[in-house]
């Protein structure tokens, strides 16, 4: 067993061994920085931390959204098996800041990551502060988009690999990344009610990602659910 960690409370990305001030005087880039501490795990820690596996010395394999990439510690870079890279800012921070959790339990610990128990993001630490605002989780969009069309959004689920829950109108399960699964409920616009659409996590997910990664995640995968619905008829 590991010792206990720490709840983890709000903090940007770049809020990681320097201060605000200090990164401003010495004009570092939080993305740079990121590099720099992944460089100082060795390869090993970070598949069993985190689920991915070493492909040789500086190149780790893991799953993303349903596709395999690599992160190449040499070049700095994410990209898919194609060798397309991510470039998207978000993907690339929730990428980096997954790579460098450091959960209580190991995954090879853990009995289940799935849970029939899903927690929303304000049962998250601090979620309830965090995830409002400017931070809540913009579900709106796939109500507007999905709220009349159940089948459209569990086939844009699926597009992402997720698994069906056979729950409300529509739902399914995304893994999102080796240790965190993202749950999605659409319960469809009828003549009383509006639609609604739950967003819900795995009960660990903050034991891999800041808040504000977990938020950076979920409008990524929501940014891509939009992209199948709204994609031209082949």
């Amino acid at each position: 067993m590991r010792g206990e960690k720490m709840s983890r409370t709000p903090e940007l990305p770049s809020d990681k061994m320097v201060s605000d001030f200090e990164k401003s005087e010495k004009k570092i880039d939080p993305i740079s920085l990121s590099w720099e501490l992944l460089e100082m795990i060795p390869g090993e820690e970070i598949c069993t931390n985190t689920g991915a596996s070493l492909v040789k010395s500086g190149i780790l394999k893991l799953e993303f959204l349903g596709r395999d990439i690599i992160c190449d510690l040499n070049e700095k870079c994410f990209k898919y098996d194609d060798d397309h890279l991510i470039n998207d800012l978000p993907s690339k921070v929730v990428l980096l800041n997954y790579l460098q959790s450091t959960p209580s339990m190991l995954p090879s610990e853990q009995s289940s990551h799935r849970t029939d128990n899903p927690i929303s993001p304000f049962q998250l630490p601090h979620g309830d502060v965090f995830f409002r605002g400017a931070h809540a989780i913009p579900s709106s969009q796939l109500e507007e988009a999905f709220g009349k069309d159940p089948e459209a959004f569990l086939n844009a689920g699926k597009h992402l690999a997720g698994e069906s829950l056979g729950k409300g109108d529509a739902s399914f399960c995304l893994k999102a990344l080796p240790c965190i699964e993202i749950y999605f409920y659409l319960y469809a616009a009828d003549d009383e009610f509006p639609a609604r659409v739950s967003v819900m996590f795995s009960g660990t997910i903050n034991e891999y990602l800041p808040l504000d990664s977990i938020w950076a995640l979920t409008n990524v995968i929501i940014k891509q659910l939009l992209e199948f619905k709204n994609r031209p008829a082949s």
